[in-house]
């Protein structure tokens, strides 16, 4: 008996034990992607027939990619050591874990190592190769041809499977890039090269940047520290000229499309005609408020027809190229928000609006594919709110919505090429990861793996979901997190983490509300951490994200003013002890508050803060500001130099010298400005860091910033 009372005993010790781990800062930062994350199948794809899919497993000790049929019946697609054997590698050049798996055909993939391309099918006894040389970047696979374009420095070529080697560039290299993303990626721009549909032609951008200023960037690892210039074009200075070239890849002819002037528009969301004899360009003027949808001759770049126009008092932002239905070249889809949110619209190929195929209060996000018949779109937009998304199935002809799976949390889905079924990876505030085969009509056929909650054995708070209204009416999120042992009798500090940017949402109801794990740590420390998104930022309205155009900041602030407000109504809340900490856009903000309204933040800790517009760059500044000349008011009003004397409180700012994005400028002329206010603030540099403490180094930084909390509040 009393072993049975001493057994039990330890059992409940372990037990408890178990649930009672505590998450440790580095833990909360290095292992949020990966042991501290929901778990999800690796290499999961479907196969290209759209009857399988296919994933990473383990059996019998050896790591093998997994077939699974919509049937549920399983079989081996290979094995590690089959695909290490089948590709020759010896010991030392052996893959360990499975490289990424490309498919293209029903036979035939390809794999890389490092700057080899390995393509192989049931057909090939032996792998076809296509070897990059050293230096080599911005990869550009064509699958069904077998080539692949990419840059070397600011040039631009092809390889193909013979091993021939074509240069694409013209051989000028004073400014003049070739082949590398533009107009600094805004716009949706992500790359530089664009391979017509049956790989015949090679789209490309060439941005000549000699009337850019050169920006100093110093290395101080060397003796002597080294300059390293950037081209960085600062709002209403010179931006670069871009042109778009086309390659006859057989020919080797090449052309430049007439996109005319002026020279500083931005030639954005670039597309093929599925027949490979027209390329679509969203061309854009300086102001962001006129986009012309431009169609031009693949053969001899001649502008053909402007299909439609679009203006806007504030701006017009394009982020998705045309999207054309199963090699359809007649007609094509075009998102737009000039209804007030952004919806689908449906033209022929000369321009002619044939319909508005979606409507509402709700966002269209991505087109995620189509089915064989072409009368059915399948979309991600937005669900029961902006905190979630779902997936729709959407009738062309009649405009009707189908709703597949929920419409709270947050889905994710990769259709097959048949569009009957798709992968869905769902998750919410309360469900870590589920993913699914179901079909087009929402069904879910079967479960591929359910995630355990990765943090069930840690002492973690919980996230809880709140909404306030603006003073225009527009609703707004907010999400706060306690600690797991939470006394509604005690006071507590304030960890009010901000970012209020356009784009950004970090409210969301998925796992964790959308938070980083380290703020889960960070509520552990004795913090009550809260986040709101302001008008101005993603996934709204038109109007809701509008309101900030000419003075950024200025509206963001009020309504996390607001969010300061509830605080204080908590009894729970210690409204003298209350911290603001935000990065990039989030420093700005940071700074902004403490300096517009003193005394409401005890402590600031801002990252890599915009301090004047003017300092920005061009893309960005000027959509949101117009340029300083057109809105000198706007620039001087949310310009940060000439308030530092209204500083109450500590500030903590911290910036990485070689930042590219928000240059070390912004953050020196602040401290410049203190020094002869007499101001006092704390400050400090990350050497050879860009816009981003990452690595090994982000666990210093938060360490930092948690130390400089507990010291001041």
């Amino acid at each position: 008996m009393r072993v049975s009372i001493l057994l039990c005993s330890a059992i409940m010790s372990m037990i408890l034990c178990a649930q009672n781990k505590e998450l440790s800062l580095k833990s909360s930062i290095t292992n949020a992607w990966s042991t501290l994350a929901p778990e999800r199948l690796k290499q999961l794809q479907w196969y290209p027939d759209g009857n399988a899919v296919l994933f990473e497993a383990e059996r019998d000790s050896e790591k093998v990619l997994i077939q699974k049929s919509l049937s549920g019946s399983e079989r081996i697609f290979t094995t590690l050591s089959s695909l290490n054997s089948r590709m020759d590698l010896d010991s030392a050049q052996a893959f360990k874990t499975f490289p990424k798996i490309n498919f293209y055909n029903d036979t035939s993939f390809y794999i890389r190592k490092g700057l080899k391309y390995y393509f192989t099918s049931s057909k090939l006894d032996k792998p076809l190769e296509i070897v990059l040389p050293e230096g080599s970047e911005n990869a550009d696979v064509h699958e069904g041809s077998i080539q692949i374009a990419y840059t070397k420095g600011d040039q631009l070529f092809i390889k193909n499977i013979s091993g021939e080697k074509i240069e694409v560039s013209d051989g000028e290299t004073d400014n003049i890039v070739f082949g590398k993303a533009v107009h600094r990626y805004e716009f949706g721009i992500s790359k530089g090269t664009f391979w017509s549909p049956k790989g015949n032609y090679l789209a490309y951008y060439k941005k000549n940047e000699q009337m850019v200023s050169d920006y100093p960037l110093v290395d101080v690892t060397d003796r002597p520290a080294e300059l390293n210039s950037i081209k960085y074009p600062m709002a209403g200075d010179s931006s670069h000229y871009v042109q778009i070239g086309i390659l006859n890849v057989k020919s080797g002819k090449k052309i430049y499309l007439e996109t005319g002037l002026p020279k500083d528009q931005y030639l954005t969301n670039i597309a093929w005609s599925p027949d490979e004899k027209s390329i679509y360009v969203a061309v854009l003027n300086r102001g962001q408020d006129h986009l012309k949808l431009q169609k031009y001759d693949v053969s001899t770049g001649k502008h053909l027809q402007t299909l439609f126009e679009e203006k806007d008092n504030e701006y017009v932002e394009p982020e998705h190229p045309p999207y054309f239905i199963n090699g359809d070249a007649s007609n094509f889809i075009w998102f737009s928000e000039r209804d007030g949110y952004q919806h689908l619209y449906l033209y022929t190929v000369n321009g002619k609006l044939q319909k508005q195929i979606t409507s509402g209060k709700w966002l269209v996000h991505s087109i995620l594919s189509n089915d064989i018949s072409g009368r059915y779109i399948y979309v991600k937009g937005s669900g029961k709110d902006a905190r979630s998304t779902a997936i729709y199935k959407i009738d062309i002809k009649t405009g009707k919505r189908q709703l597949l799976g929920k419409n709270e949390g947050v889905t994710y889905a990769q259709f097959n090429q048949n569009g009957t079924h798709y992968i869905s990876s769902y998750s919410s505030i309360d469900i870590p990861r589920i993913q699914s085969i179901v079909n087009n009509e929402g069904d879910e056929i079967f479960k591929l793996k359910v995630s355990k909650d990765p943090l069930e054995e840690y002492n973690i708070g919980k996230a809880e979901m709140l909404e306030f209204q603006a003073d225009d009416g527009s609703t707004l999120f907010g999400r706060i997190i306690k600690p797991s042992n939470f006394d509604p009798n005690k006071k507590y500090p304030v960890w009010y983490y901000v970012y209020g940017g356009p784009h950004a949402q970090l409210v969301k109801n998925t796992w964790l509300g959308g938070a980083s794990l380290w703020m889960y740590h960070m509520a552990e420390q004795g913090y009550i951490v809260f986040t709101l998104d302001n008008r101005g930022s993603g996934n709204r309205s038109v109007d809701f994200e509008q309101v900030i155009h000419r003075q950024l900041g200025q509206c963001e602030m009020k309504d996390q003013l607001i969010g300061v407000e509830y605080l204080k109504s908590l009894p729970y809340i210690d409204s003298t002890r209350m911290g603001v900490h935000g990065w990039s856009f989030g420093g700005f903000m940071t700074i902004s508050l403490m300096l517009n309204y003193p005394g409401v933040f005890k402590l600031g800790v801002a990252g890599g803060p915009v301090i004047d517009w003017k300092y920005y760059e061009i893309m960005y500044t000027e959509r949101y500001m117009d340029t300083p000349k057109e809105n000198p008011e706007g620039y001087q009003r949310t310009s940060l130099l000439d308030k530092v004397n209204m500083l109450d409180g500590k500030l903590l700012i911290i910036h990485g010298t070689a930042d590219d994005v928000v240059l070390w400028q912004h953050s020196l002329d602040f401290v410049k400005k203190a020094v002869e206010a007499s101001k006092q603030l704390d400050y400090f540099v990350y050497p050879e860091h860009k816009h981003n403490v990452l690595g090994k180094d982000r666990v210093h930084l938060f360490q930092k910033i948690y130390d400089y909390f507990k010291a001041n509040i």
